[in-house]
């Protein structure tokens, strides 16, 4: 005879619902705003030395994404996602928010030229990337 013994199970958490073209279009007007805001800031002078040292530490971003880093975070020393920080054996704490930047992604798209030939060309697109 065999017993059993039952295991707790952790309960899935629902996926996050989609949002909607107008709430993405929403948050990126959200966030080109702020870096407005962050240009405009920088007409002082000792903001304008602060910003350099602090892009400094971000030389592989954008301008717009370490004014958006800035801006989320200004005591931000490094940025990775979250599975990057698991990769280098470090564990982000429980409740952190995400940093929101402007990421790149092209993708193909087949249309019909004048001649009724298919061309293949590539269309950029800048997602919210978390």
């Amino acid at each position: 005879m065999t017993t059993t013994t039952k295991t707790r199970r952790s309960a899935k958490k629902a996926a996050a619902p989609r949002k909607s073209i107008e709430e993405k279009k929403a948050q990126a007007a959200a966030l080109h705003e702020s870096i407005a805001t962050q240009v405009e800031s920088l007409r002082d002078s000792d903001r304008w030395t602060a910003f350099l040292a602090f892009a400094s530490a971000f030389h592989a971003y954008s301008l717009g994404n370490v004014l958006l880093i800035l801006g989320q975070r200004p005591d931000a020393s490094r940025v990775a996602g979250f599975r990057k920080w698991q990769g280098l054996g470090r564990q982000v704490r429980k409740g952190e928010k995400a940093v929101r930047i402007v990421g790149y992604s092209a993708k193909k798209v087949t249309e019909e030229d004048e001649n009724g030939d298919e061309v293949e060309k590539r269309v950029a697109r800048f997602p919210i990337v978390c």
